[in-house]
């Protein structure tokens, strides 16, 4: 008698070998989702200090802009000096996997602020950005003449 089918020990080897294709796939997207994230927070900020630059050198609102930094956020403001109630502020809140530390700028402050005209800057240093969940990081420097670099 000549019967064809799966045996039930194939079916439970191949549903086996799917779930494990599965778990190992989805390991590997969550780190890919973890470097992206990584990646992405740290071309924010470095775009943000480039705004900043900027809207200085084109004399936008006719004023001088810079970038306020803490351990979860970062803001892009309009004048000599961070005020926090100010409506001209652009925050942005890091998602809770990120966190910004080691600001290590001239005269140890906690902001950029870039010079008319030139764009240049007296806060030139560096920061670090991070993923507290892979310890993997970005060093984001800004030297005197204000070119912004991201390691």
């Amino acid at each position: 008698m000549n019967q064809s089918g799966f045996t039930l020990i194939e079916v439970i080897v191949v549903l086996s070998i799917v779930v494990l294709l599965a778990a190992l796939s989805s390991g590997f997207a969550g780190i890919a989702v973890q470097q992206n994230t990584l990646l992405n927070t740290s071309s924010d900020v470095v775009d943000t200090l480039r705004r900043a630059q900027s809207h200085t050198m084109n004399g936008q609102q006719d004023g001088v802009w810079g970038v306020y930094f803490t351990s979860d956020s970062f803001v892009l403001f309009l004048g000599p000096t961070y005020i926090a109630e100010a409506d001209d502020n652009i925050p942005t809140v890091l998602s809770s996997s990120m966190t910004i530390s080691n600001i290590s700028l001239n005269g140890g402050g906690t902001d950029v602020l870039f010079d008319d005209p030139y764009g240049d800057t007296d806060e030139y240093g560096s920061l670090l950005i991070s993923d507290v969940t892979t310890s993997k990081t970005k060093t984001i420097s800004i030297n005197e003449m204000g070119m912004v670099d991201m390691n």
